[in-house]
C-alpha cells in the first residue's frame, strides 16, 4: 500500500479512496459555500455527494436538483461548497433528511415554500436546527419558544407539535430504499456532531468509517487491522464495510 491517511495509518490507492468517498480535496470557498479557506478539522468532517445520498435518502441527481435556484433559491446548498464539487456538512445532511422525510409526506413545491419561508423569518439559522412535520396540506415549525407555526398554507400562524426524534431515526424512502439511523449508520459505527463534525466513524473512536474500509478492501485481514488500530472492533469493521458498499450502490433509476 502507498501513502497515509488520516493519523498517519496507511492507506489504500486513490481511486479506492475515491469509491467510497473518503478523499476530500481542500476547498476555498466557493458557491453556497463558507468563503473562507477551511480547517482540517472542517475538511476532515466534509461528506461528498455520495455520502451525504446514503444517509440522507436523498439520490446524487435530487441533490443536484435541489442544489439549483428554481425562483426561491436553492432547496439546501453544501455547506463546504460546490466548486469544484459539492461537499456536505453534518447539519446539512441532518437537513437533507428532513427533506427527504418531508417529501416522502408532501410536494417538493410545499418543502421549497416552507424553507423559504424559514430563511425569510430565521436567516441565520441553519435548515438543520428547524424541527418541521407534514400535517396535511401544510409544513409545521416548532420554533426554539415551544411554538407550533404553519410555514406554507398560512405561515406564520399557529400549528401542530413534531419531534426531532423522527428525523434521525431510520426510515423508508417514497421509493423503497432503506436509509440507517443517523446516529448508527451502521453496525459498529456512529455519528455525533461532536466527533469529527459529525463524520461517521467507529463506535466508541474517532477513526473515520473510511479509514477502516480503505484498509479491508485493500485486502487487510480483521486481525491485521486491529493491530493497527487496538480500539477498533470486529463489528466496527463489517459496519464501516456495509456503509461503504451503501455508498457506493448505483443510483435508482428516476430521481
Amino acid at each position: 500500500m502507498t501513502g497515509r491517511r488520516r493519523g498517519g495509518s496507511p492507506a489504500a490507492s486513490e481511486p479506492l479512496r475515491y469509491r467510497i468517498g473518503a478523499h476530500r480535496p481542500k476547498m476555498t470557498g466557493g458557491s453556497g459555500g463558507s468563503g473562507h479557506t477551511p480547517t482540517q478539522r472542517e475538511e476532515d468532517s466534509m461528506y461528498t455527494t455520495r455520502l451525504a445520498a446514503a444517509l440522507s435518502g436523498a439520490t446524487v441527481r435530487q441533490l443536484a436538483y435541489w442544489r439549483r435556484d428554481t425562483g426561491t433559491g436553492p432547496l439546501l446548498t453544501p455547506e463546504y461548497g460546490t466548486s469544484p464539487r459539492a461537499l456536505y456538512s453534518y447539519r446539512d445532511v441532518v437537513a437533507l433528511r428532513i427533506c427527504v422525510r418531508l417529501r416522502k409526506e408532501t410536494s417538493l413545491q410545499r418543502v421549497r415554500r416552507s424553507v423559504a419561508h424559514l430563511h425569510q423569518v430565521a436567516p441565520d439559522l441553519h435548515l438543520a436546527s428547524h424541527q418541521l412535520k407534514s400535517a396535511g396540506p401544510t409544513i409545521v415549525w416548532l420554533t426554539e419558544d415551544g411554538d407550533y407555526i404553519d410555514t406554507v398554507e398560512r405561515p406564520g400562524h399557529m400549528g401542530i407539535r413534531v419531534v426531532m426524534e423522527e428525523v434521525l431515526r431510520a426510515f423508508t424512502t417514497a421509493d423503497g430504499r432503506k436509509v440507517p439511523d443517523l446516529r448508527t449508520p451502521a453496525r459498529g459505527l456512529s455519528i455525533d456532531d461532536e466527533v469529527r463534525g459529525g463524520y461517521p466513524v467507529v463506535a466508541g473512536t474517532r477513526i473515520p468509517y473510511d479509514t477502516i474500509a480503505s484498509l479491508a478492501q485493500d485486502g487487510l485481514g480483521a486481525a491485521e487491522i486491529i493491530d493497527l488500530y487496538p480500539s477498533v472492533t470486529r463489528d466496527g469493521i463489517r459496519g464501516a464495510l456495509d456503509l461503504a458498499e451503501l455508498v457506493g450502490l448505483p443510483e435508482p433509476q428516476s430521481a
